[in-house]
């Protein structure tokens, strides 16, 4: 919490933070767009993404497409009726 005080109290350091957050912004933001332009290329069905770290998409066996996602190492995260996919890892 001193971390932030001391941030919020000096408008350089503010601003430097208020920058670095909207590139990341932006990165993440672009990444949804794309993901979601790819799924729509190939008819894959997903949870409508707005914003945030992460995507979901609705499977049947979330368990099992996670295990062959695994395989190439896409590390998507098994849900209770579909999968979660960070658009916010790094590459």
């Amino acid at each position: 919490m001193q971390t932030l005080v001391t941030i919020l109290q000096d408008e350089k350091l503010k601003a430097d933070i208020m920058k670095e957050r909207d590139q990341y912004y932006a990165l993440i933001k672009e990444r949804g767009d794309l993901f979601t332009k790819e799924a729509e290329a190939c008819g894959l069905k997903m949870v409508p993404y707005i914003a945030g770290f992460f995507t979901s998409i609705p499977c049947t066996n979330p368990g099992a497409a996670c295990d062959i996602l695994h395989k190439d190492n896409i590390y998507a995260v098994p849900l209770a009726k579909g999968i979660r996919v960070a658009l916010c890892c790094y590459s």
